[in-house]
């Protein structure tokens, strides 16, 4: 066993790949710790080929395997990362994995489009369909792939996805693409989540503190991974360091109900990549991260 767990760091493909599959004929379940070892090192061929023997001997599921595969997620090495990606565990803990990793949002287009495909293999989630509507708006078009892979997502994900993304298309002139997406997911949803019509609430009582709580933690709105704020965060949406001092309480509001109705300045795209939010905060929570977002100045 030892001999074949060392050949999995081998130069040659052969060898690597002859290591993995008798480790996964034998079953040998005692190779995990080290297995677990090796995917989370910096070696690109023995993370890849140790995350693959995991999956093949079905040891990842439970803390540890978590705490390997959100290593491989955040891997330097596109092989390392899309080894974990084909190998999520179908599982609601796997939607949390993904988001927190921040994959979807990666630079590499081919790590996303394998993000969007792992997304699909996973149970519905409204957290996950709002995050997959945010990348359908900010995705680059033109590229067939991912526009599959983020279709085969959106209908895995549906009531959230045409909840999130339907109310911005009103008005506006979305790519065909964004079109058939949503025509696709609207087809596979089941009403669960009603869309909500036109919103109106007090903004006094507004709790600060909760309001950072939702901006930080909210794992369907999930502000703070497309937003940077204090020179944290991803930066994938418009930094909201000083927005309190741009906008007013009810402006805040707005951007929150109605991304589209005025696009933040330095903004170039033509419409919002946020999606739309409404159907999944409620009226306090929307009061608390506003009078967050105002003490950003």
């Amino acid at each position: 066993v030892e001999q074949l767990i060392a050949a999995l760091s081998s130069d040659n493909r052969f060898w690597r790949t002859t290591a993995r599959r008798l480790l996964v004929e034998g079953m040998y379940a005692e190779a995990g710790p080290s297995l677990h070892e090796l995917a989370r090192g910096e070696h690109d061929f023995a993370a890849t080929e140790a995350i693959r023997t995991l999956h093949g001997l079905g040891m990842l599921g439970g803390q540890v395997a978590t705490t390997t595969l959100a290593a491989a997620l955040r891997a330097a090495t596109p092989a390392t990362r899309h080894a974990a990606l084909a190998s999520l565990p179908r599982s609601e803990s796997s939607s949390t994995l993904l988001l927190e990793a921040g994959i979807l949002e990666h630079s590499n287009a081919a790590t996303r489009r394998h993000a969007y495909l792992a997304a699909s293999r996973l149970p519905e989630s409204d957290a996950m369909g709002a995050a997959i509507a945010g990348r359908a708006l900010g995705e680059t078009q033109g590229d067939p792939w991912i526009t599959v892979s983020l279709t085969a997502a959106a209908a895995a994900h549906p009531n959230a996805f045409v909840t999130a993304t339907a109310p911005l298309l009103n008005g506006t002139h979305p790519p065909t693409d964004l079109l058939a997406m949503v025509e696709i997911a609207r087809a596979k949803a089941d009403g669960s989540l009603t869309r909500p019509g036109q919103r109106t609430l007090s903004l006094e009582g507004g709790r600060i503190a909760e309001g950072e709580r939702v901006f930080r933690t909210n794992t369907i709105a999930a502000c703070f991974r497309c937003h940077s704020l204090d020179g944290s965060g991803t930066g994938v949406g418009p930094d909201l360091s000083t927005v309190g001092g741009r906008l007013s309480d009810a402006q805040l509001l707005e951007s929150i109900l109605s991304p589209n109705a005025a696009l933040a300045e330095g903004w170039t795209a033509p419409a919002s990549a946020m999606p739309a939010l409404a159907a999944f905060l409620s009226d306090e929570e929307l009061r608390d991260i506003v009078a967050f977002l105002s003490t950003q100045q």
